[in-house]
C-alpha cells in the first residue's frame, strides 16, 4: 500500500522516487526504534541504580536502628523498674526522685537516616518527651521548698516598704510557680508511666521489624556477597 502510495504523481508535490522515499522512511523508523531502544535502556540503568543507591541507603540504617533499639531497651527496662516500684511514692507523688541511667543521646541525633517519616516523627517526639521525663524525674525539689519557707519567713518578717522587699515578693512568686509546675509534672508524668512504656514497647517493637525487613532486602539481592562484608549469620550464636 504505501509503495503504492509513494509513486502516484501529485504534482509539483511529489519530491523524490520511489527509492528515495523508501530509503527516507526506513531512516525515519530505524531512527525511532534505536531512540526507543536506548530509552529502554537507560531506564533500566537508572531503575538498577536506585535499586543500588536504595540498598545502600538501608545498609546505613542498620547500625542507627540498632543504636536507637539499644537505646529504647534501657528506657523500657527502668521505666518498667519505676512501674514496679510505684507503690513506693503513693502519698509523696509531687516530691518522688528518680534518677535514670544517662542515656547515649547522639545515638538519638541519627534518626534522619531513617527512611520511614512515622518511625522519624514517632522516635523525635520520644525523644523530647523522655528528656522532660528524666529531667522532672531527677528533680529534687525538698532544697526548693526549704529555700521558699525560709524567704517567706523573711518576707514576714519586713515592712512592705522596706527595701528589697518587691523583688524579695517577686522572687517568691517566680520560685513558687515554677514548685507547683514542677510538682505538677512530676504528678502527671506518674500518671503518665504506663502509656510512655506502652509507647516505649511499640517503638521498639517497630524498630525490630524494620531491621529485619532491610537484613531481607539485602540477602535478596546479595549485597551481603560483597567481598569483605559481614554476614550476620557469621555472628548467630546457638544456644
Amino acid at each position: 500500500m504505501l509503495s503504492q502510495f509513494i509513486r502516484l504523481p501529485f504534482g509539483h508535490w511529489t519530491i523524490g522516487n520511489e527509492e528515495s522515499w523508501v530509503s527516507f522512511l526506513g531512516n525515519y523508523s530505524g531512527g525511532i526504534l534505536g531512540g526507543i531502544i536506548a530509552f529502554l535502556v537507560a531506564r533500566d540503568q537508572i531503575k538498577k541504580q536506585q535499586n543500588q543507591n536504595l540498598r545502600e541507603t538501608l545498609a546505613m540504617e542498620l547500625p542507627v536502628l540498632t543504636g536507637l533499639e539499644l537505646e529504647c531497651s534501657k528506657v523500657l527496662k527502668q521505666l518498667k523498674t519505676v512501674e514496679t516500684n510505684y507503690e513506693m511514692f503513693k502519698g509523696k507523688e509531687a516530691t518522688y526522685i528518680v534518677s535514670l541511667d544517662a542515656l547515649i543521646w547522639s545515638r538519638w541525633e541519627k534518626i534522619h537516616y531513617i527512611n520511614d517519616p512515622v518511625l522519624q516523627e514517632e522516635l523525635i517526639l520520644h525523644r523530647e518527651a523522655l528528656e522532660r521525663n528524666i529531667e522532672v524525674f531527677d528533680i529534687n525539689i525538698n532544697p526548693l521548698i526549704e529555700q521558699l519557707k525560709q524567704k517567706r519567713r523573711q518576707a514576714r518578717k519586713m515592712n512592705p516598704l522596706d527595701n528589697g522587699f518587691d523583688q524579695l515578693e517577686l522572687e517568691i512568686s517566680k520560685e513558687n510557680n515554677y514548685l507547683e509546675a514542677i510538682k505538677n509534672d512530676k504528678v502527671q508524668y506518674l500518671k503518665e508511666l504506663p502509656f510512655c512504656i506502652e509507647k516505649t514497647q511499640k517503638i521498639l517493637n517497630n524498630i525490630s521489624i524494620r531491621k529485619t525487613k532491610i537484613h531481607d532486602i539485602l540477602k535478596k539481592s546479595n549485597y551481603y556477597n560483597k567481598e569483605l562484608l559481614s554476614n550476620p549469620q557469621e555472628f548467630k550464636v546457638d544456644r
